[in-house]
C-alpha cells in the first residue's frame, strides 16, 4: 500500500513539472512576466556595452 501512495505521489509530480515547463515555454515565446523584464534587461546591457 505504502509503495502505491509513493508512487502516486512521484507521478503528480512528474505531472506536475511537465505542466511548469510547458508554462514557462508558452510564458517565454508570448514575452510576458518575468520574460518581459529579462529580455529589457538584456538590450539595456547590451547597449552599454
Amino acid at each position: 500500500m505504502l509503495q502505491s501512495i509513493a508512487f502516486l505521489h512521484v507521478l503528480y509530480f512528474m505531472i506536475g513539472l511537465t505542466e511548469a515547463v510547458c508554462s514557462l515555454l508558452i510564458l517565454f515565446e508570448q514575452g510576458v512576466f518575468p520574460f518581459s523584464l529579462i529580455s529589457e534587461t538584456r538590450k539595456k546591457l547590451r547597449k552599454e556595452i
